[in-house]
């Protein structure tokens, strides 16, 4: 979009120089698990949530990870989350670790709690052109307060975009979305 253009505008030359995350696999039903994801259908690269699916009960609050899942070349995203603004309530917004080098990437959000949509835009600074292969990595992570009890749902919206250093867009494949269930709180 224009907000990554503009960026590229500034500098010259966007590249990334990727660290190298592993994320532990815990069990099976793990989203980040690349070979599951692929046995269920899921088409890579993707964008996820961690945990996909949480339990809390009202009032608490939640972390949840904004995942690339296999992304190549990753250099900037611009991704946009729809959530129910009159069941929870988002307290923060942090930049995750994959764009993260020797440089703190860019990072910005806009959280609209009028229309309940969170744009998180990010962007690496890094100048590297040894990049190579696919990434699995946190963008973001969300802090989110429930508010009622009921299932919530989260979802990446059509105006989420991946582009590489030269603001070519990346296809993302899939974009799941992210589950609430909230209890009452005795």
């Amino acid at each position: 979009g224009l907000f990554l253009q503009s960026i590229k505008f500034l500098i010259s030359f966007l590249l990334l120089l990727f660290g190298c995350e592993k994320l532990p696999v815990k069990s099976f039903d793990n989203p980040l698990d690349v070979v599951e994801s692929k046995l269920i259908g899921v088409s890579l690269p993707a964008l996820v949530f961690f945990p996909d699916s949480v339990s809390i009960k009202t009032g608490e609050t939640i972390s949840l990870g904004v995942y690339a899942m296999e992304v190549n070349e990753l250099s900037g995203a611009h991704i946009q989350i729809n959530y129910e603004r009159q069941k929870i309530n988002i307290s923060s917004v942090i930049s995750g670790e994959l764009l993260k080098s020797t440089t703190e990437p860019f990072f910005n959000y806009n959280n609209d709690t009028l229309a309940g949509i969170l744009d998180i835009y990010t962007t690496s600074y890094v100048l590297d052109s040894l990049q190579t292969g696919s990434k699995t990595g946190s963008l973001a992570n969300i802090e989110i307060r429930a508010n009622v009890p009921g299932k919530i749902i989260i979802q990446y919206t059509d105006s989420t975009e991946f582009v590489d250093q030269n603001d070519n867009p990346i296809i993302i494949k899939s974009k799941l979305p992210g589950v609430i269930d909230v209890s009452k709180s005795q």
